[in-house]
């Protein structure tokens, strides 16, 4: 059934108190570190950074030390105090553990009470194969907050005009609203976008006419395009100019598509912006 209804109080979307980042020491760390900061410094947010390791089949295979809790941490300090853009007054909580990448993120998202999961999409060791392929289903399955994918040719140039995209139905309004939130944070344009499929046009344009009125007091444009999924949303991406799209997570949609556990290294290269993804509740 399709709907619309208003997001009552209890169910308004949350200030983000604490970030998750978990990285691995590549150079796509270091992009996924300035887009955390820089979200952190904005809502005044924790920023948890996590390595999650296992020990070296050998040991002369690399330092013991490396392999050890402290050992990480040290590394992890290291790391962000070198790749830092500017001085921030972030407060950083540093985090070592050992295991499989998906089961830790998502244990440390839980028992941290997290807000937000910052990834990117490529790094060291095939860092796409862990974290994107089996990995990043079950993250966003079972995550209990949104998730910000960074695509590896992204570069971090602030929060000028952000996305969303929106299908008329209740966990669509809770993305918008978060998303309106992150607009009137940094001052930024919005821009929401319907693709057209076997809904009556005139009744898509009647719902889009009534979501203008209802956020009227915000920079907030509503746009419809026809056309595949896919290509609609990949132009929209690049035309528009966004520096973040926002979607809600479905097996079937565009993000279960190119994040399926079968997609190729090429199939990530679709991702022309950071996606913030929302899972669907249970």
């Amino acid at each position: 059934m399709v709907y619309l209804k208003m997001i009552d109080n209890d169910e308004q979307p949350k200030d983000m108190k604490r970030i998750l980042l978990p990285i691995d020491f590549s150079e796509q760390s270091i992009n996924c570190l300035e887009y955390a900061e820089s979200l952190a410094n904005a809502y005044n947010s924790e920023l948890l950074i996590l390595h999650v390791y296992g020990r070296p089949k050998a040991p002369e295979d690399m330092s013991e030390r490396l392999f050890t809790e402290s050992g990480v941490i040290d590394r992890l300090k290291n790391f962000v105090e070198t790749n830092q853009t500017k001085k921030s007054n972030v407060n950083i909580k540093y985090l070592a553990q050992v295991g499989f990448a998906a089961e830790i993120i998502l244990s440390v998202s839980k028992n941290e009470k997290i807000d937000l999961i910052v990834l990117g999409t490529h790094g060291t060791s095939n860092i796409l194969n862990r974290y994107f392929g089996g990995v990043s289903l079950s993250i966003m399955n079972k995550a209990q907050c949104p998730i910000l994918l960074i695509p590896p040719s992204v570069r971090f140039i602030g929060w000028n005009h952000l996305g969303c995209t929106i299908n008329f139905v209740f966990d669509d309004l809770v993305a918008l609203n978060t998303v309106i939130k992150w607009s009137d944070k940094f001052n930024a344009d919005m821009t929401c976008l319907h693709v057209l499929d076997d809904l009556d046009e005139k009744e898509v344009n009647r719902k889009l006419n009534l979501l203008q009125e209802l956020f009227s007091h915000t920079r907030i444009t509503f746009k419809t395009k026809i056309g595949s999924l896919e290509e609609t949303i990949e132009l929209f991406e690049v035309t528009e100019e966004l520096s973040v799209l926002a979607m809600i997570h479905r097996p079937k949609n565009l993000i279960g598509h190119l994040l399926h556990s079968d997609a190729s290294e090429a199939a990530a290269e679709h991702l022309k912006v950071p996606l913030l993804i929302f899972n669907v509740p249970k």
